[in-house]
């Protein structure tokens, strides 16, 4: 039986590179917990026991990172390589440090950390449901921020270089540097009356960008290799594994919401075996911010079997490939 790794890894983690005037220290913070999506009644619920899956460690390890090359980005966050410096241990002695020789920094564009926080917090559910963090999804080392009027200089300088510029399509909505894009679930209109769950009191339910106090947010992961392509789609192999790890997903009652090629990779180095279809996948999944979150009451046999045809037809339609229904 595959182990699961403790949720803190580390507290700390400072952030160097040549584009970094000087090196940048971020804290763990909490992440943003999903309200249940109820693929029975196809409608949104709060729950109250869905609780942020991290908080602040003070005795958590250090990690030390130098930033690298941009390897990604996308709406709502840009991926650097990452090559680790130093690390320390938790105190306790018993916390695992990474076995990779390099991972990858996931940084929010400034308007889109409660975004990010999200995404955190699914990719802890990936660790702690089904032990897929490290099978299907590149393992993660904490959610980290910082406020950088705290700092000097008070910015992030790789925000203003080329790799931030967002190429929005012209049927996209402004991209509002004030506010986040919206998330599954913000609009409760069919909202089970159960009170307010974890998602609506976390601090990140109406969180707003402050351009006085702008906040850097990260995720670190295991990096994955290269993603999902025209060829690789034509190895019929190479599209059953792909439609395995959806079914992976599916157990846990995790539907992706968006499945595009940009968001299969190649599977990390070290990935584990996959209990459920005894073998190494070939293949991770990533980008979890819009992942739609169910939990196995009611019919958790029709819940489970809905989402994995519903992931399943995802995969290779027009949105698949061009990211849109038009």
């Amino acid at each position: 039986m595959v182990e699961t790794a403790p949720a803190l890894v580390f507290s700390t983690l400072t952030l160097t590179g040549d584009a970094i005037s000087r090196p940048i220290t971020l804290l763990r913070q909490e992440d943003f917990p999903a309200c249940q999506f109820d693929a029975d009644a196809g409608k949104f619920r709060t729950r109250s026991d869905w609780q942020p899956s991290s908080s602040p460690h003070n005795h958590a390890g250090h990690l030390f990172l130098r930033l690298g090359d941009c390897i990604g980005g996308g709406r709502s966050a840009v991926v650097y390589d990452a090559e680790i410096l130093t690390t320390s241990a938790s105190k306790e002695g018993y916390i695992p440090l990474p076995s990779e020789e390099k991972l990858c920094v996931k940084i929010a564009r400034p308007n889109r950390c409660r975004t990010l926080a999200r995404e955190a917090w699914v990719c802890d559910q990936l660790r702690s449901r089904g032990r897929l963090q490290g099978v299907i999804a590149p393992r993660t080392y904490g959610f980290f921020a910082v406020e950088l009027s705290r700092q000097q200089p008070p910015t992030f300088l790789p925000w203003n270089t080329e790799d931030f510029e967002l190429d929005l399509r012209e049927d996209d909505p402004e991209d509002d540097p004030l506010r986040d894009d919206p998330l599954p679930g913000d609009r409760l209109i069919d909202v089970y009356d159960e009170g307010p769950g974890g998602r609506e009191l976390s601090s990140w339910c109406h969180w707003r960008p402050d351009p006085d106090a702008p906040l850097l947010a990260v995720i670190v992961m295991s990096r994955g290799g290269a993603v999902y392509t025209r060829e690789d789609d034509a190895d019929k192999a190479t599209q059953e594994d792909v439609r395995a790890i959806l079914d992976d997903l599916a157990a846990s009652y995790l539907w992706h919401g968006d499945l595009r090629p940009n968001n299969l990779v190649r599977a990390p180095a070290g990935t584990e075996l996959c209990e459920i279809h005894d073998r190494v996948h070939a293949w991770n999944i990533i980008d979890f911010a819009w992942t739609c979150v169910d939990d196995a009451n009611g019919d958790f046999k029709t819940k489970s079997r809905s989402i994995r045809e519903l992931q399943r037809a995802g995969f290779g339609t027009y949105y698949f490939w061009h990211g849109s229904l038009t």
